[in-house]
């Protein structure tokens, strides 16, 4: 059954999409996009959360390390119409399907902005820090990157 919205998508120039389908395709369907988010999305979600846990060492007010602070416990894909992503309480983590239409390191910075909500809920300073440690000092420029990058969702 078509999306009732949208029937065809756009494949954009370096997209994670692009790679994913026959060379010279400019459009997929509702379904193909939905079939390539469900299968690359919670592998680059595991890949991305390895990494960091590598990189980041989180500690609490007192100093102490937070054991396996960017555990979730399972991702939902979305066709959200209005976000990229979002977390629960619950350690949830719900990404929006049309990610894998951005370049990686769109997607992946995306993915690590919601990993580092199950840290803080919130986006004060703390958070931003770890998400400056997670990118190297590029968040600003991941974010600006991002909304350039924006397809219709």
């Amino acid at each position: 059954m078509a999306n009732p919205i949208k029937s065809e998508y756009f494949i954009f120039k370096g997209s994670v999409l692009e790679r994913m389908v026959a060379s010279g395709t400019k459009s997929v369907t509702y379904e193909q996009l939905n079939r390539f988010a469900h299968k690359i999305l919670p592998e680059q979600t595991k890949k991305v959360y390895e990494l960091m846990t590598k990189k980041i060492i989180v500690r609490d007010a007192s100093g102490e390390v937070i054991n396996n602070p960017f555990a979730y416990r399972r991702v939902a894909i979305k066709n959200n119409a209005s976000n990229w992503g979002s977390c629960s309480s619950q350690r949830n983590m719900n990404l929006n399907m049309h990610l894998v239409r951005l370049p990686e390191a769109l997607m992946n910075y995306v993915i690590a902005h919601e990993l580092c909500h199950l840290v803080y809920f919130d986006h004060s300073k703390q958070f931003h820090a770890i998400m400056n440690a997670v990118t190297d000092g590029r968040e600003k420029a991941l974010e600006r990157a991002l909304k350039k990058a924006t397809p219709d969702i």
